[in-house]
């Protein structure tokens, strides 16, 4: 398997982590935007919500990425 391929699978892995990270971020930093006055303060609940279903979304989308890398790798190694 060339160098360039498996140096962009680990740079994709790297960026699924700092994604990961920045909604982490965001759930625990959710009061402090409802203090500062940049989220309006009745729905701290939905924005609570609002980012788990965002999460959700993120480790849908991931697991179906690292299954379709993981056929792209096979599929890969039988050709050399």
């Amino acid at each position: 398997m060339p160098n360039k391929t498996i140096n962009h699978i680990r740079f994709a892995h790297w960026e699924k982590a700092s994604l990961s990270l920045y909604f982490f971020l965001y759930v625990s930093t959710i009061d402090k935007y409802v203090e500062a006055g940049l989220l309006p303060p009745e729905p701290v609940s939905s924005y609570y919500i609002l980012s788990l279903l965002m999460l959700g979304l993120f480790v849908v989308l991931n697991t179906c990425f690292r299954v379709f890398e993981s056929i792209l790798l096979i599929l890969l190694a039988k050709r050399e």
